[in-house]
């Protein structure tokens, strides 16, 4: 343990200055503007999944056959060999069916029976389909009519993926900041105090995004959510199973619940954490660690369903385990590159002059182990699914490998080769310049990676990354920073009677 010099930064209150606001307003200016023309001209280019007709239906068929192979052509020799005899019988068995029903067709067309002739074309294989070649084919062959294309207006439908992915990106960071506080209180850490108020001021964001979430489902969600289409949930026995609990009156109660219970919970931490500003004791702390210790483990489970719900119900007739978990470590790698990057700033500018290099560098681990963590469940769960090789599970990948090649790889390396390789260094760690630098990748990195949870159920294969996608971001990072900025005048920068603050004062280490 090194010496440091036990005083308190000159500023301790924070000031929302015109020099601080000026860079915000401009980033949200910019964002509009490109929203805006991603408005204007972000409405090409769709049309193509909305092939009608018959040759609508056959460009559709072959794409998820072409889908299909790609999940069967890393199957071992002996099993292709297999499914080439399968293949056979089964070319067999329909041509014999096709036979057999366009006999009876035939026979009843002559009988003068004018249906039944409608009956036997239909009957018929269309021309330039192919017969189902395997179980991966039949299985995208088979996929409901509903699920094959952008429902609705594309501009509009790419307008609430939007905010979908934005406003539950920003809100997850503001529960993880939160979360940071109440992980560090229920653990006795004590070396973040000197800017806790900087997590406090993010957990403000909350009900910003939740609105805009509520807003999103409430005017676009049957743009999104196939479940929320009667018509579509009737005629497909897989949502029909799921339409227990994927139904809109219990999805709203749902969120509003688990919105109500963090929002109302972090309210309470934020409040005693005032209270002990103005009286101090240890009572204050005391009661927060109790309530820290309840709000982790109820976030825990209810963010892992929230993420069920917003996300993963998107593409409702496929669904993973380790979700929750994965969506959790995008949402908490992010809370802590946007704080490292807050913490620097506001340093710069005069703001935490006892944040030291040692800090920096306890933040630094932070992106780099949970980067690592990130990486983890991200192959397990592609991993386990390609592995397996079953078609209703494999296909959530196929769409995005097939048409979200650079964006998924992308996220990739953003999100683990980048931030491990330049983390690996002990110096990088504490040197200001690159934590910001590898921070901004991160944040720009898992805002990728909600983009490939949600745009190819939304858009298909026509979404990208244009205007509307850029100028949203930039909306929502410049709001989430200037509700930051405006709620962290409302306190002391530096909470001054907290136990811990000395232990904080002197963490110096080398």
């Amino acid at each position: 343990m090194g010496h440091h010099k036990e005083t308190l930064p000159e500023k301790e209150r924070f000031e929302f200055t015109s020099d601080i606001r000026k860079p915000l307003m401009i980033l949200m200016a910019v964002g509009a503007v490109f929203f805006v023309l991603g408005l204007l001209f972000g409405g090409g280019g769709e049309h193509d999944d909305h092939g009608g007709g018959h040759h609508g239906a056959v460009k559709r068929q072959g794409q998820y056959m072409a889908a299909s192979r790609l999940i069967a052509e890393d199957r071992p020799k002996d099993e292709k060999q297999q499914e080439e005899q399968a293949t056979e019988r089964e070319s067999r068995q329909v041509q014999e069916k096709a036979q057999t029903h366009a006999s009876e067709a035939k026979s009843e067309k002559s009988a003068g029976h004018g249906a039944a002739h409608g009956h036997g074309h239909g009957a018929k294989a269309p021309t330039g389909v192919v017969p189902p070649a395997n179980e991966a084919q039949k299985a995208v062959q088979g996929m409901p009519e509903h699920l094959q294309h952008v429902h609705g207006s594309p501009l509009l439908s790419r307008l609430w993926a939007n905010l979908i992915i934005n406003g539950f990106f920003f809100m997850g960071i503001s529960l993880m900041a939160v979360m940071f506080i109440t992980i560090s209180y229920s653990a006795n850490a004590g070396w973040f105090v000197l800017f806790q108020r900087l997590p406090e001021a993010m957990g403000h964001f909350m009900p910003v995004g939740f609105v805009v979430l509520l807003i999103a489902f409430l005017a676009g969600g049957h743009s999104v959510y196939h479940w929320l289409d009667t018509e579509a949930v009737a005629n497909d026995p897989i949502l029909l199973g799921k339409s227990g609990y994927l139904n809109m009156p219990f999805f709203l109660i749902r969120e509003t619940l688990y919105f109500a219970i963090w929002f109302g919970m972090f309210l309470m931490l934020r409040n005693l954490s005032r209270k002990e500003d103005e009286v101090g004791g240890h009572e204050f702390y005391l009661k927060r660690v109790t309530i820290a210790a309840a709000f982790t483990l109820i976030s825990a489970l209810t963010f892992s369903s929230a993420a069920w719900d917003w996300i993963m119900s998107i593409d409702a007739h496929w669904f993973s385990t380790m979700f929750g978990v994965y969506v959790f470590a995008t949402c908490w790698v992010s809370m802590f590159a946007l704080t490292t990057m807050s913490v620097i700033f506001l340093k710069s500018k005069g703001y935490f002059a006892n944040v030291n290099s040692s800090h920096l560098h306890d933040l630094g681990k932070f992106m780099f182990a949970f980067s690592i963590f990130w990486t983890y469940i991200w192959f397990c769960q592609f991993l386990l699914i390609w592995y397996a090789n079953i078609p209703e599970e494999g296909i959530y990948f196929v769409a995005r490998l097939q048409n979200y090649p650079v964006t998924f790889f992308a996220a990739f390396v953003m999100n683990f080769i980048l931030p491990f390789f330049i983390l690996l260094s002990k110096g990088n760690m504490r040197h200001a310049p690159t934590l910001v630098f590898v921070a901004g990748i991160i944040l720009v990195g898992h805002w990728l990676d909600v983009y490939n949870m949600v745009m190819p159920g939304v858009m298909k294969a026509s979404g990208s990354v244009g205007f509307m996608e850029i100028g949203t971001f930039l909306l929502f990072l410049g709001a989430f920073l200037f509700t930051t900025g405006h709620f962290l005048t409302k306190a002391n920068l530096i909470p001054k009677k907290h136990p811990y603050l000395k232990e904080s004062l002197l963490h110096d280490y080398h």
